[in-house]
């Protein structure tokens, strides 16, 4: 398979058409490439029509993680959070069995 050909020389022309508004498919034509070629090498060199607006960049949303997610499935609007397995409980002398010895 015979390698591409470097667009690199070409680059200030093929500038000089993008700011034009020329079609990919002309440039291609010209420089005897494909338009795939020209539409990679002016993705890659930053270069946008006139008409082309920037595509947006996003911030990227951090994912929610098993544990917060559990955390806050629980909840509801109207009352406290349900008791959760494992939840932790304070002993005070009034409830502490008598198996485990005297109170305080």
């Amino acid at each position: 398979m015979a390698r591409a050909p470097s667009l690199k020389p070409q680059l200030n022309q093929i500038r000089t058409w993008v700011g034009e508004g020329v079609t990919d498919i002309w440039i291609a034509h010209q420089l005897e490439v494909t338009p795939a070629q020209i539409a990679d090498f002016r993705r890659k060199q930053g270069l946008l029509r006139p008409d082309e607006a920037p595509a947006p960049t996003r911030a990227r949303a951090r994912p929610i993680s098993r544990h917060t997610r559990r955390l806050t499935s629980h909840r509801t609007p109207t009352g406290p959070r349900p008791r959760q397995h494992g939840t932790v409980h304070r002993v005070t002398p009034s409830t502490r069995h008598k198996s485990q010895g005297r109170t305080l």
